[in-house]
């Protein structure tokens, strides 16, 4: 929780949540975060089964505008998909990322912690390699088909599949 709050502190962007601050008692942590009243690109996925290319296109273009943000600054979400990503406005499909927990702050190095939700690991990760902020990108193309599509392009029975269609169609 630390590491998270340190990393979004420091964060001001547009199409990043802003935190505002936070604190804790004997039992809880509070984080006070900006509000995005229409919930997250997920639940409005599931409503719609898919975008126009349009409106994924305006989502995709915010994504990368935050990631390309973090990237500079050095930081890896390391778990880009819609169930992080809030909506602002839903006219205008102004969106914003949130969620980091995963993230981590680092330069110049490649990392290897397992982590990520199955639908978005990148290859590198399931065979175990280490990795950089690339692994951002890769989940952004995943977001994009599944934007168009309403699905994930690796979805198999369970994990194990999912994790063996991503290295056996992309190594």
């Amino acid at each position: 929780m630390k590491k998270e709050l340190e990393i979004q502190w420091r964060l001001n962007h547009p199409n990043i949540v802003r935190l505002f601050g936070y604190f804790y008692d004997e039992r809880s942590f509070y984080v006070v975060l900006e509000y995005c009243k229409y919930g997250n690109l997920f639940q409005m996925l599931r409503r719609e089964k898919c975008f126009s290319e349009n409106k994924a296109r305006l989502v995709i273009a915010q994504v990368v505008e935050a990631l390309n943000y973090l990237h500079d600054r050095n930081v890896i979400h390391r778990d880009i998909k819609p169930e992080n990503i809030l909506v602002v406005d839903q006219d205008k499909m102004h969106v914003k990322l949130c969620d980091f927990g995963w993230a981590t702050h680092t330069i110049d190095e490649q990392r290897n912690t397992f982590c990520g939700t199955v639908d978005y690991v990148a290859p590198e990760l399931v065979s175990q390699e280490p990795y950089d902020d690339r692994i951002d990108l890769w989940a952004v193309g995943i977001l994009t088909f599944e934007l168009l599509t309403g699905h994930a392009p690796f979805t198999g029975k369970n994990e194990r599949d999912t994790y063996t269609n991503i290295t056996k169609l992309c190594l």
